[in-house]
């Protein structure tokens, strides 16, 4: 699976994010503030070898300066490993041929109902990763020994995309789930709150013990208090690879926060428990990717349904959609716009659309630290006033016909500190700190584990209400309003 959200960055505006985590909430843990954009998601510094033991393949930037450190979007959400086309050029990367040498450049396609995205296969390649932290060593091939020290491979990459939708995509490079199988991957979120920093990632072996000494530079696997269970799904079933019979890009399982969506077991037993999502009154559970990739979360039509929402009519694919509520029960009849909404642009499968967004009022997780079948349980989290955006990534089995819809994805805006950005007039504001000191991604357990920050005073529930209240008037103001 490709990622399937635009990756942005944004900085700078005001707001605050509450954590309710203290005996006087009643209910489960409350976290308030959070807005519908990441400022920033989570990266690595990676090198490759056509060998284990071989050199770094090297190239030549535009100064002139030798180069072969790759800094890479670190993301769940991509099956594969992912060159851009220019990276692959300034390294060297030979493109796989089928046969080999002289035959026919092997293509790979991530199919979709409104298309593909094709690329290149790479050649076998050894990758190597080092932490994405300001004060690596990342560019001193004498020591790289040491400073890459998780590694790979062989492994045939995806390259491209070569039919590219926004050019502002082209050069990205995005390493997925085959750089972090046996690996626990660490995240500390807490320099984005400041707004003039990025996140720090490192990746390590299980059960590497915490350091505190190292805390901010090298700290092992840090000690949490939330554990969210995930499920593993492979999407290899969506894919094709041209010619037949060529070996095509390593592809790896994405991580669900839910039971595994495909091919979905009816029998399964002990599935982890779902993401929760409610809206005036109505509420429904599906299966959401756990997608470190995505700046924004999204929330599938069939979901939304569930909520009494939908598109108001012809307004879905143009660039002015709208969301509105409705009565299933005379679904012909009006229905009532939703005065509080956004929309955002958003890149797939075969293209790019407009989408329209919009906040729950509450999206829960469910922890292991908590009761199952209480989601009243202090030990989940509840996120309240939750953005989302409305839209559906399906993909098509090329061989069935048989199209296959996620319920939804879990992005980085509810792990890191966002913000909402309107796109036409640009603008950018309120912002919402993160809730979160550590994020753990352990593969080989299948668990996201967090770290939730103390509340440092207590305040009252009603205090926190009237917060999340004045968030959301201050929000509207750089909202589209429902039309009079």
């Amino acid at each position: 699976m490709h990622d399937q959200i635009t990756r942005r960055v944004w900085a700078l505006s005001c707001a605050v994010a509450v954590t309710c985590s203290y005996p006087s909430c009643a209910a489960a843990t409350d976290l308030f503030g959070t807005q519908p954009f990441a400022l920033d998601q989570p990266r690595i510094n990676a090198l490759l070898r056509r060998g284990a033991a071989e050199a770094p393949l090297t190239g030549t930037d535009v100064l002139g300066d030798e180069v072969f450190n790759i800094e890479a979007f670190y993301d769940t959400g991509a099956s594969g490993v992912i060159l851009s086309e220019s990276t692959a050029d300034v390294l060297g990367v030979n493109r796989a041929r089928f046969p080999e040498s002289a035959g026919t450049l092997v293509t790979f396609e991530d199919v979709g109902v409104a298309g593909s995205d094709t690329f290149n296969v790479s050649e076998p390649l050894h990758i190597s990763l080092a932490p994405f932290h300001p004060l690596t060593d990342i560019n001193n091939l004498s020591t790289q020994a040491t400073v890459y020290d998780q590694s790979f491979g062989p492994i045939h990459t995806q390259v491209g995309p070569l039919n590219v939708v926004n050019p502002l995509l082209s050069d990205i490079d995005v390493f997925g789930m085959p750089t972090m199988r046996g690996k626990v991957v660490v995240m500390d979120p807490k320099p984005v709150d400041t707004l003039l920093d990025t996140m720090r990632t490192y990746v390590y072996e299980p059960d590497t013990p915490f350091d505190p000494g190292a805390k901010d530079i090298d700290p092992g696997i840090p000690v949490t208090n939330r554990t969210v269970r995930l499920s593993l799904a492979s999407f290899n079933d969506f894919t094709t690879i041209q010619p037949a019979g060529a070996q095509g890009p390593m592809l790896a399982a994405n991580p669900f926060i839910g039971h595994s969506p495909y091919p979905l077991d009816p029998a399964a037993s002990d599935t982890p428990p779902g993401v929760t999502v409610s809206l005036n009154g109505h509420e429904t559970t599906g299966s959401f990717l756990f997608d470190t990739g995505a700046a924004a979360s999204l929330l599938s039509k069939k979901l939304a349904a569930d909520l009494h929402l939908r598109y108001v009519q012809d307004t879905e694919n143009t660039n002015d959609p709208r969301l509105e509520t409705f009565d299933p029960l005379n679904p012909t009849a009006p229905g009532s716009v939703l005065v509080d909404q956004f929309e955002a642009t958003i890149f797939g499968i075969g293209g790019s659309s407009t989408v329209a967004g919009f906040f729950l009022d509450s999206l829960l997780l469910r922890t292991v630290e908590g009761d199952t079948k209480s989601p009243d349980d202090p030990n989940h989290l509840r996120f309240v006033a939750a953005p989302v955006l409305v839209s559906d990534i399906t993909l098509l089995n090329p061989t069935t016909q048989t199209p296959f819809t996620l319920d939804g994805v879990l992005g980085m805006n509810y792990l890191v500190a966002s913000a909402f950005v309107s796109e036409d007039p640009f603008t950018i504001g309120p912002f919402g700190t993160g809730a979160f000191n550590w994020l753990v991604f352990d593969e080989t357990r299948g668990e996201l584990r967090l770290d939730l920050k103390a509340a440092a005073v207590p305040i009252p529930t009603a205090i926190l209400m009237l917060l999340s209240a004045l968030l959301s008037l201050l929000a509207g103001t750089r909202r589209r309003a429902a039309p009079g």
